[in-house]
């Protein structure tokens, strides 16, 4: 092949793996666009074994064909290099899956690692079968597609076999050998069938089965066979698998052929039959305000329909929620039509606003008198008081019904925000719009006056924004490269600007992290890094920055919990936080006195209860986590657990979970969505229940009053 005709025919793109010995790079093949993969070995550098190694590799992939390998599609050599072309696999490989999913705080559900594991063990079950040992099988060398498909690839150290034969040689990543590797005794396909197993328990638990610090305590490990069990939500079919291929005796670990066209589908039948017992578990949510933070702490579900929330929204008179049929339900005070039900009168409970019903809302924004909407087309429409100009018309009129804001139509408005008296909204472009106030300069517009229809607020260097968030007067702006620029009321430097009490125009913050949520309180602001990490800004006289003390600080502060934080909500003086283990956190003055708080000496970051029963789904603690010194009067100074989200292992395994979804702060009270898969409480409804004019029957629920009498279950 002439190779200098050859690279005429492809278009480098990027280089995809690097190597002592060689660098792999991805081309596009110009007559048809096809994208493969060209690892290039430097022979020059090589030994004689170590070129034989590299021929081998081509030697295999030439002989392998099957769905589930990575295909060889030629090779050639060129000045001193060996050229092996292949197909690409556009889906990365399972190792930054798995990282992915442990990043996310996700796991991968019993099906999904059934469905990998069957496509991994056909394609060693087909390489056993033509005498071909892998020798290096690990999570990433099992390479993905954008369609679910399994690729096995990097045969640089496989080594065919003739049926009488053994491999001698120790080769392969430590943490996948096999207890016969290790010790150096010969070893056979069966290693291969570990590697599998410890990919399998990889996908179960997000971790190797074996890890040390030092080689010879993993290899200890190893041939110990020294590992912890998979997390009980799986089936015990699937743990049992685990146990079987992990095994010392290399002769009683199962075949590839037999994993895969036995054991997968027997396990797989029986996780379907126990699904379809369980299928009747929906997700829902359940949204709680929370209205005190203390030994009086009192978490009050809310009133809503059986249904998933998608979004919501609090104001100091009326609350909006969007559920996941798209529908909108409103309700509170209504002075300016503020609910959008075309009428002006208070609703106790929640009520569809039917003139949304077909426009497939997505988003809501609840403000001081005023309400917006945002369908999946990006059309926002607005109702309620107009005083302020937020409703964006163009006039000071006040609006009962919902109406689409003609300024914006020209634009897709991908999300929208909003304080007291301003609104913000983002287009899918990466434009900024502002109206309403701007008394404290939060329209960031660079005056003080009042405006009735969105302007687009010009940012310097083109910079393209990709988040939005509003205080009750102030607004916070997130590029695409997660710089934070401020507008509005900076009392207490809690914007992160010096010497500005009011900021007019956007200002860069000059905070290094990558920031991808922020939350601004009366006071203080904290700020979300994409690595979970909180930044603390503004006053913490009653502790709210989490430092451990009163000290105003001028300078940003980093906050950093025992578990990874997710989600963050400012309040008046106080903080509230989630982490990924479904622990809600607070610090700082709720207004009300510690100082005959019941202690408990607990370091557990789930709150504990001496009775929890199976069925228990939420568990609510009122315990301080380490010494009662820590609190004075009015103030939590540091962190301390309120709350936590808990499905037992046996809820769990039935399909039965609670996580939570958002937190959100207004006028003092917490809210708290949740989501979950249990049944919803079946009530009893008597005459007093049921008041036509305020009850909604929707899809065969109700909004009306209900007693939880199944989830969650307080202790």
């Amino acid at each position: 092949m002439n190779s200098n005709k050859f690279f005429e025919d492809y278009e480098k793109l990027k280089t995809v793996g690097q190597g002592a010995f060689g660098t792999a790079t991805l081309y596009r093949r110009l007559n048809d666009g096809k994208q493969v993969v060209m690892k290039e070995v430097f022979l020059m550098d090589m030994d004689n074994s170590e070129k034989k190694s590299a021929l081998n590799e081509v030697e295999i992939l030439s002989n392998l064909n099957h769905p589930n390998i990575i295909k060889y599609l030629g090779s050639f050599q060129k000045e001193g290099s060996l050229v092996i072309i292949m197909e690409y696999a556009d889906g990365g490989n399972l190792a930054q899956l798995i990282n992915a999913k442990k990043h996310k705080n996700e796991i991968f559900t019993e099906k999904s690692i059934l469905n990998i594991l069957s496509q991994i063990s056909a394609a060693i079950s087909y390489m056993h079968t033509n005498k071909i040992l892998h020798r290096d099988l690990k999570s990433a060398n099992i390479f993905l597609n954008m369609n679910g498909n399994v690729k096995v690839g990097d045969f640089g150290i496989s080594k065919m076999l003739n049926t009488r034969s053994q491999a001698q040689t120790v080769v392969g990543t430590p943490y996948y050998l096999s207890p016969e590797m290790c010790e150096g005794s010969d070893y056979n396909e069966k290693s291969d069938i570990w590697a599998i197993g410890c990919i399998l328990y990889e996908l179960a638990c997000l971790r190797k089965p074996f890890e040390a610090m030092t080689l010879p305590v993993l290899v200890q490990k190893i041939t110990a066979c020294e590992y912890s069990n998979i997390p009980e939500i799986y089936s015990d079919e699937l743990s049992q698998l685990v146990h079987s291929i992990l095994q010392r005796d290399p002769v009683a670990r199962p075949s590839a052929k037999y994993i895969h066209d036995t054991i997968v589908p027997k396990t797989a039948k029986k996780f379907e039959a126990q699904s379809a017992k369980i299928s009747v578990s929906r997700e829902r949510s359940i949204l709680y305000k929370i209205n005190n933070f203390g030994d009086d702490q009192q978490i009050i579900p809310q009133e809503l329909p059986h249904k998933t929330i998608i979004d919501f929204s609090i104001g100091y008179s009326h609350s909006i929620v969007v559920t996941i049929d798209h529908c909108v339900h409103t309700w509170g005070e209504n002075d300016f039509g503020q609910l959008g039900i075309n009428n002006t009168q208070k609703q106790t409970f929640a009520t569809i606003v039917k003139s949304l019903q077909h426009e497939k809302i997505i988003r809501c924004a609840a403000g001081r008198n005023f309400s917006l909407f945002l369908n999946a087309e990006g059309v926002v429409f607005s109702c309620g008081d107009a005083q302020q100009g937020c409703l964006g018309h163009g006039n000071w009129d006040s609006v009962q019904s919902p109406t689409i804001i003609e300024a914006l139509m020209h634009e897709k408005i991908a999300k929208i925000s909003c304080g007291d008296e301003h609104v913000v909204a983002l287009s899918t472009e990466g434009r900024v719009f502002t109206w309403g106030s701007s008394k404290n300069g939060q329209l960031g517009q660079g005056h003080m006056q009042y405006r009735c229809s969105p302007l687009a607020i010009k940012l310097l260097n083109l910079t393209k924004i990709k988040d939005i968030f509003c205080g009750e007067n102030e607004t916070v702006l997130l590029t695409i490269n997660g710089q934070v620029l401020v507008s509005g009321l900076n009392n207490y430097r809690k914007l992160g600007v010096a010497d500005q009490e009011k900021i007019y125009l956007f200002t860069p913050v000059p905070i290094r992290e990558k920031i991808k949520f922020v939350s601004i309180g009366l006071n203080h602001t904290m700020m979300l890094t994409e690595n979970g990490v909180l930044i603390a800004l503004g006053r913490n006289s009653e502790g709210q920055l989490g430092k451990g003390n009163f000290i105003n600080y001028p300078q940003p502060q980093t906050i950093k919990l025992r578990n990874k934080i997710t989600m963050i909500a400012c309040g008046l003086n106080f903080t509230v936080a989630a982490d990924n283990r479904n622990v809600v956190w607070f610090w700082g003055s709720s207004y009300k006195t510690y100082k005959n708080m019941p202690h408990k000496n607990s370091n557990s970051v789930l709150p504990l209860s001496k009775n929890r029963g199976e069925d228990t789904m939420i568990i609510k603690d009122f315990g301080i986590e380490e010494s009662l010194d820590q609190f004075d009067s009015q103030c939590a100074k540091i962190p301390r657990s309120i709350l936590a989200f808990y499905a037992s292992p046996s809820n769990i395994k039935t399909g039965n979970v609670i996580y939570v979804g958002e937190i959100k702060i207004k006028a003092g009270n917490l809210y708290v969505l949740a989501h979950t898969t249990t049944p919803p409480p079946v009530k009893q409804f008597t005459d007093r229940d049921i008041n036509k004019d305020t009850m909604s029957q929707i899809g065969g629920t109700t909004a009306a009053p209900t007693t939880l009498t199944s989830l969650p279950n307080m202790v």
